[in-house]
């Protein structure tokens, strides 16, 4: 099928091809440390435009099934140091590697990981600009991801921050201390306890755990039921904090409060139990998209 129009560019890298004009611009060292560090922060999570030299299976949504090979484009430059490109916009590759047929999407991070053991660098390059990463700082980016995804995960386990907001709370109620608690909810995680069987006449908020963007599986997409008390959802910080308060041993998912504020105001649940029966325990409301202290 001919296409008549180029396809509109997929990438939207002005926050990284800034920070890459920014290395250029750098006056004196403490500047050059500064905008090295910006470039390698924005880096991260930019995606990039990666030229491979066969086709790379994805999943339907577009993720890259494990233990798949990536054969990517490798080039040298003018000092004989080899490196992977990585492009800005989908166009500069296609100019800079016309004879190119296959690649990829990929974030800073992801090449980081990859590129990091191997003797390559990552050149990144957008239109009329280019940037170089080396082995180390790849491998710097890694360990600040693995320390990011052990805090996430810690997190996820225990939320001391909303459970610092709540004790703040609890001795200073003030409008500033409000806000600080509903952020911290909003930008956290919270476990929301599941039915169990001695839950079958409760009132649920049904949780979807299918891939809206596929057809749905036999029997339909599997499903949560998120138990809600006298009309409200009850969340808890930790297992210690709902095991206080669940008699019955039920299960529970971990999910960031954002989601959790989405899910009860989609099932027209206003009401949100912050650690029912603890000394700090809170209602929070949704009022107009917003999360508020009750």
């Amino acid at each position: 099928m001919s296409q008549t129009t180029p396809p509109q560019e997929p990438l939207n890298n002005v926050a990284l091809e800034s920070a890459i004009f920014g290395l250029r611009m750098a006056l004196t060292p403490e500047e050059a440390t500064q905008a090295r560090q910006h470039f390698l922060q924005v880096l991260a999570n930019s995606t990039l435009a990666v030229a491979t030299t066969h086709p790379v299976p994805t999943a339907p949504d577009g993720s890259i099934p494990p233990n798949t090979d990536i054969n990517m484009v490798v080039a040298v430059n003018a000092e004989g140091v080899s490196g992977v490109p990585a492009f800005t916009t989908l166009g500069a590759l296609r100019a800079t590697l016309p004879q190119v047929e296959h690649g990829i999407f990929m974030t800073g991070m992801q090449l980081a990981g990859i590129l990091a053991p191997s003797p390559h660098r990552l050149f990144v390059d957008g239109p009329e600009m280019h940037a170089e990463v080396t082995t180390e700082e790849m491998q710097a980016l890694v360990r600040q991801a693995q320390l990011f995804m052990q805090a996430q995960q810690a997190a996820m386990e225990r939320n001391e921050r909303l459970e610092v907001m709540l004790a703040e709370l609890s001795r200073e109620d003030t409008e500033a201390n409000r806000e600080a608690m509903a952020t911290a909810f909003v930008q956290e995680f919270a476990r929301v306890p599941i039915a169990g069987e001695g839950d079958k006449d409760a009132e649920c908020i049904i949780l979807s755990m299918g891939d809206p963007n596929q057809p749905p599986a036999p029997g339909g997409p599997p499903q949560l039921e998120l138990l809600t008390e006298n009309g409200a959802l009850p969340c808890f910080t930790s297992a210690e904090t709902m095991a206080a308060w669940d008699k019955a041993n039920r299960q529970a998912v971990v999910l960031p409060g954002s989601v959790i504020a989405q899910l009860a105001q989609q099932a027209q649940v206003e009401t949100i139990l912050i650690n029912p029966q603890s000394p700090n325990s809170r209602t929070l409301h949704i009022e107009q998209d917003r999360v508020v202290v009750a």
